[in-house]
């Protein structure tokens, strides 16, 4: 990667024009009915922050593309997405370039279109069993390895190839050293109450786990909605304690 490349252009610029171009080849391959699996039909808007989502409309489906979301992607910033737990999973490839990553991310709200016409998302109930039989079987339609292909061949050069642990220039040296559980358990205590921000949504909750790489928390997002979360050790730092 030419890490120089982002001194020379801003980030934000490159993510605005590959989320423009994005929006574009999604229009152009993918299509409208997906193949007689939706009645209404599907278009794709771009998105100003971080929202990455599905909407279902009276007369159509909606998939909004965040400019934060491709911007994540392009330093390798990615693992609090969703994709990287799905594709362990799916069993699909857990070293993917961040092309495919991307690729996954629109398939993945596809996969909601379908997952509402088809009956599988209920209230309380929506990455369910279901959806992910739906998800499965996408990459094998002709629209979308056309999609994966135009998506790795127009990905920026100026963006990471690979995940980053949060290190936009690929520096290697100037990431912080590895932590273990011990370090964390001072940095991060137990039956504490922490907050962070979750694909745009405010999720608070406590620790119930010291895993080998991650931190496991339970609580709720700002909706109401109960949930578990996984926070890598790298990212630990996001973590905010709330007053006991």
């Amino acid at each position: 990667m030419n890490t120089s490349a982002f001194a020379q252009k801003p980030l934000a610029s490159v993510a605005d024009r590959f989320t423009e171009h994005l929006v574009r080849m999604a229009e152009q391959h993918i299509p409208r009915g997906l193949d007689g699996q939706l009645e209404r039909p599907l278009y794709f808007v771009r998105g100003k922050g971080q929202q990455t989502y599905h909407r279902d409309a009276p007369d159509r489906h909606r998939i909004t593309l965040g400019r934060e979301m491709v911007r994540q992607h392009l330093i390798g910033d990615v693992s609090r997405w969703l994709h990287v737990r799905e594709r362990e999973r799916l069993g699909w490839d857990r070293a993917p370039s961040m092309a495919d990553l991307v690729c996954h991310v629109i398939l993945h709200e596809t996969a909601h279109a379908i997952q509402c016409e088809q009956g599988g998302r209920q209230r309380g109930s929506v990455h369910n069993d279901a959806f992910y039989a739906i998800l499965s079987e996408l990459p094998h339609a002709r629209w979308a390895q056309a999609l994966q292909q135009a998506v790795r061949d127009h990905y920026p050069e100026e963006g990471a190839q690979t995940m980053q642990s949060g290190n936009p220039a690929g520096n290697r040296s100037a990431e912080a050293p590895a932590l273990d559980a011990v370090a964390i358990r001072r940095q991060v205590p137990p039956h504490r109450t922490y907050q962070f921000w979750h694909k745009g949504r405010r999720f608070v909750g406590t620790v119930i786990r010291y895993n080998a790489r991650t931190i496991t928390l339970v609580g709720n997002l700002d909706n109401g909605r109960r949930s578990k979360m996984r926070v890598p050790y790298s990212m630990a730092g996001r973590l905010e304690a709330l007053p006991i």
